[in-house]
């Protein structure tokens, strides 16, 4: 993966937080090159990323989908750094889980 490919890009060190625009995160799992394994409290349907880490790093997130809901959108909700890129794709789909976000820091 790369900043091209990656769903979000940040500095490396960055902080942020997003939600679904669709589905409800119910749990997440972070894994970057440099940080090993890590899971994640999911309050709120909120996945929050704290010092992202240089290069590639990958979220995994367990979603409840309602039946015929949408796919989903990442929406930043709040961020301690400026993101460089964040997708407008649908990236989320409907009735799959888990959801993978890529991330990379630069």
């Amino acid at each position: 993966m790369s900043a091209d490919t990656a769903d979000i890009v940040a500095q490396t060190g960055a902080s942020f937080s997003f939600t679904s625009t669709s589905g409800s995160i119910v749990g997440a799992i972070f894994k970057g090159a440099s940080t090993g394994t890590v899971s994640a409290d999911v309050p709120s349907n909120t996945v929050s990323v704290s010092n992202l880490p240089a290069g590639d790093s990958t979220l995994l997130l367990t979603i409840i989908w309602a039946p015929g809901e949408a796919n989903g959108k990442l929406l930043i909700i709040n961020s301690a750094h400026p993101l460089a890129y964040v997708t407008s794709a649908d990236i989320l789909t409907d009735g799959v889980t888990p959801g993978i976000v890529e991330l990379f820091g630069q």
